[in-house]
Protein backbone atom coordinates (compact mmCIF):
# COMPACT_ATOMS: atom_id res chain seq x y z
CA UNK A 1 0.00 0.00 0.00
CA UNK A 2 2.60 2.15 0.79
CA UNK A 3 3.77 2.14 -3.01
CA UNK A 4 0.68 3.35 -3.93
CA UNK A 5 0.33 6.03 -1.18
CA UNK A 6 3.96 7.29 -2.75
CA UNK A 7 3.10 7.16 -6.53
CA UNK A 8 -0.22 9.36 -5.46
CA UNK A 9 1.31 11.98 -3.74
CA UNK A 10 3.81 12.57 -6.56
CA UNK A 11 0.84 12.37 -8.88
CA UNK A 12 -0.95 15.25 -6.78
CA UNK A 13 2.14 17.47 -6.94
CA UNK A 14 2.91 17.45 -10.44
CA UNK A 15 -1.25 18.18 -10.72
CA UNK A 16 -0.91 20.97 -8.74
CA UNK A 17 2.38 22.01 -9.94
CA UNK A 18 0.60 22.02 -13.48
CA UNK A 19 -2.72 23.83 -12.37
CA UNK A 20 -1.62 25.65 -9.16
CA UNK A 21 -4.75 26.01 -6.90
CA UNK A 22 -4.84 26.23 -3.21
CA UNK A 23 -5.24 22.96 -1.51
CA UNK A 24 -4.57 20.35 1.30
CA UNK A 25 -4.36 17.30 2.48
CA UNK A 26 -7.50 16.64 4.87
CA UNK A 27 -8.91 12.99 6.52
CA UNK A 28 -6.68 10.18 7.41
CA UNK A 29 -3.37 11.69 6.27
CA UNK A 30 -4.14 14.99 7.88
CA UNK A 31 -4.74 13.44 11.40
CA UNK A 32 -1.58 11.48 10.61
CA UNK A 33 0.19 14.24 10.69
CA UNK A 34 -1.53 15.68 13.67
CA UNK A 35 -2.39 13.33 15.60
CA UNK A 36 -1.80 9.31 15.97
CA UNK A 37 -1.26 7.48 13.15
CA UNK A 38 -3.85 5.27 11.68
CA UNK A 39 -4.20 3.43 9.05
CA UNK A 40 -6.37 5.18 6.25
CA UNK A 41 -7.65 3.76 2.57
CA UNK A 42 -8.01 6.89 0.64
CA UNK A 43 -6.26 10.33 0.24
CA UNK A 44 -8.39 13.57 1.00
CA UNK A 45 -8.09 16.88 -0.55
CA UNK A 46 -9.88 20.10 -0.40
CA UNK A 47 -9.00 22.28 -3.16
CA UNK A 48 -9.85 25.84 -3.54
CA UNK A 49 -9.95 27.81 -6.81
CA UNK A 50 -12.42 28.66 -9.51
CA UNK A 51 -14.54 25.53 -10.76
CA UNK A 52 -13.42 26.02 -14.08
CA UNK A 53 -9.27 24.97 -12.77
CA UNK A 54 -10.86 22.35 -10.68
CA UNK A 55 -12.01 20.77 -13.89
CA UNK A 56 -9.07 20.98 -15.71
CA UNK A 57 -6.80 19.34 -12.42
CA UNK A 58 -9.15 16.50 -12.91
CA UNK A 59 -8.93 16.49 -16.85
CA UNK A 60 -5.06 16.51 -16.67
CA UNK A 61 -5.34 13.91 -13.35
CA UNK A 62 -7.26 11.02 -15.68
CA UNK A 63 -5.14 11.45 -18.37
CA UNK A 64 -2.02 10.15 -16.06
CA UNK A 65 -4.26 7.50 -14.27
CA UNK A 66 -6.24 8.76 -11.93
CA UNK A 67 -9.53 7.44 -13.18
CA UNK A 68 -12.99 9.65 -12.23
CA UNK A 69 -15.58 7.45 -10.59
CA UNK A 70 -19.16 8.34 -11.74
CA UNK A 71 -20.95 5.68 -10.22
CA UNK A 72 -19.94 7.31 -6.75
CA UNK A 73 -21.72 10.51 -7.78
CA UNK A 74 -24.60 8.39 -9.02
CA UNK A 75 -25.44 6.98 -5.80
CA UNK A 76 -24.14 10.14 -3.82
CA UNK A 77 -26.03 12.98 -5.68
CA UNK A 78 -25.70 15.67 -3.32
CA UNK A 79 -22.16 15.65 -3.52
CA UNK A 80 -22.53 16.63 -6.84
CA UNK A 81 -20.60 19.98 -7.94
CA UNK A 82 -19.18 19.45 -4.31
CA UNK A 83 -17.16 16.04 -4.45
CA UNK A 84 -14.87 14.10 -7.06
CA UNK A 85 -13.97 10.45 -6.41
CA UNK A 86 -11.16 9.00 -8.40
CA UNK A 87 -9.20 5.71 -8.23
CA UNK A 88 -5.37 5.14 -8.79
CA UNK A 89 -5.53 1.32 -8.60
CA UNK A 90 -6.76 0.11 -5.31
CA UNK A 91 -6.73 3.81 -3.61
CA UNK A 92 -9.47 6.40 -3.74
CA UNK A 93 -8.04 9.97 -4.21
CA UNK A 94 -11.04 12.33 -3.42
CA UNK A 95 -11.29 15.87 -4.25
CA UNK A 96 -13.62 18.27 -2.16
CA UNK A 97 -14.42 22.36 -2.72
CA UNK A 98 -14.93 24.08 -0.12
CA UNK A 99 -19.06 24.17 1.34
CA UNK A 100 -18.46 27.02 3.72
CA UNK A 101 -16.59 29.90 5.09
CA UNK A 102 -14.58 27.65 7.61
CA UNK A 103 -13.01 25.27 4.35
CA UNK A 104 -12.04 28.29 2.80
CA UNK A 105 -10.63 29.83 6.17
CA UNK A 106 -8.84 25.91 6.28
CA UNK A 107 -7.22 26.98 2.60
CA UNK A 108 -5.84 30.32 3.63
CA UNK A 109 -4.53 28.45 7.44
CA UNK A 110 -3.17 25.74 5.85
CA UNK A 111 0.73 24.67 6.31
CA UNK A 112 3.44 22.72 5.14
CA UNK A 113 4.55 19.74 6.78
CA UNK A 114 5.93 16.39 5.95
CA UNK A 115 4.51 13.26 6.34
CA UNK A 116 6.22 9.82 5.11
CA UNK A 117 8.42 11.37 3.05
CA UNK A 118 6.09 14.05 1.22
CA UNK A 119 6.14 17.70 1.85
CA UNK A 120 2.23 18.04 1.91
CA UNK A 121 -0.31 21.09 2.53
CA UNK A 122 -2.50 20.05 5.31
CA UNK A 123 -4.82 21.90 7.64
CA UNK A 124 -3.77 23.80 10.88
CA UNK A 125 -4.29 21.67 13.75
CA UNK A 126 -7.08 23.43 14.81
CA UNK A 127 -8.84 23.45 11.60
CA UNK A 128 -8.73 19.64 10.86
CA UNK A 129 -10.45 18.97 14.67
CA UNK A 130 -13.11 21.57 13.38
CA UNK A 131 -13.24 19.48 9.91
CA UNK A 132 -13.46 16.55 12.01
CA UNK A 133 -16.40 17.49 14.31
CA UNK A 134 -18.13 18.92 11.38
CA UNK A 135 -18.39 15.45 10.03
CA UNK A 136 -18.72 14.01 13.22
CA UNK A 137 -18.64 10.25 12.61
CA UNK A 138 -16.99 8.10 14.91
CA UNK A 139 -14.03 8.13 13.53
CA UNK A 140 -13.94 11.97 12.72
CA UNK A 141 -14.02 11.88 16.64
CA UNK A 142 -11.31 9.65 17.37
CA UNK A 143 -9.18 11.65 15.05
CA UNK A 144 -10.18 14.99 16.92
CA UNK A 145 -9.48 13.54 20.10
CA UNK A 146 -5.86 12.56 19.46
CA UNK A 147 -5.18 16.03 17.49
CA UNK A 148 -6.47 17.50 20.72
CA UNK A 149 -4.31 15.27 22.74
CA UNK A 150 -0.84 15.58 20.69
CA UNK A 151 -1.16 19.53 20.79
CA UNK A 152 -3.16 20.61 23.55
CA UNK A 153 -0.27 23.23 24.52
CA UNK A 154 -0.05 24.91 21.49
CA UNK A 155 -3.86 25.07 20.18
CA UNK A 156 -5.76 28.49 19.87
CA UNK A 157 -8.64 28.35 21.73
CA UNK A 158 -10.34 31.07 21.16
CA UNK A 159 -10.16 30.75 17.04
CA UNK A 160 -11.77 27.00 17.96
CA UNK A 161 -14.39 28.13 20.25
CA UNK A 162 -15.22 30.97 17.73
CA UNK A 163 -15.38 28.92 14.94
CA UNK A 164 -17.11 26.32 16.84
CA UNK A 165 -19.62 28.70 17.54
CA UNK A 166 -20.07 29.59 13.88
CA UNK A 167 -20.56 26.35 12.79
CA UNK A 168 -23.08 24.74 15.86
CA UNK A 169 -20.17 22.26 17.46
CA UNK A 170 -19.76 23.66 20.28
CA UNK A 171 -20.55 21.01 22.38
CA UNK A 172 -18.40 18.63 20.08
CA UNK A 173 -15.54 21.04 20.79
CA UNK A 174 -16.37 20.86 24.66
CA UNK A 175 -16.45 16.55 24.36
CA UNK A 176 -12.87 16.50 22.62
CA UNK A 177 -11.43 19.44 24.78
CA UNK A 178 -12.28 17.70 27.53
CA UNK A 179 -14.65 20.56 28.93
CA UNK A 180 -18.38 20.91 30.58
CA UNK A 181 -20.83 20.73 27.94
CA UNK A 182 -22.70 24.04 27.41
CA UNK A 183 -26.07 22.28 27.54
CA UNK A 184 -25.00 21.44 31.56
Amino acid sequence: MADIVDRAFLLLHELFRLVPLPHAVIGGFAGNVWGVGRATLDIDLLVGGRRSQFDRLISLGAERGLQPQDQFLELNPLLRGLMIRCRLENLHVDFLRPRDAHDRNVLRRRRQETFAGHVLWVPAPEDLILMKLKVGRDRDFDDALRVVERNRASLNRSYLLRWAGKLRIVDELDYVLGLPSQAD
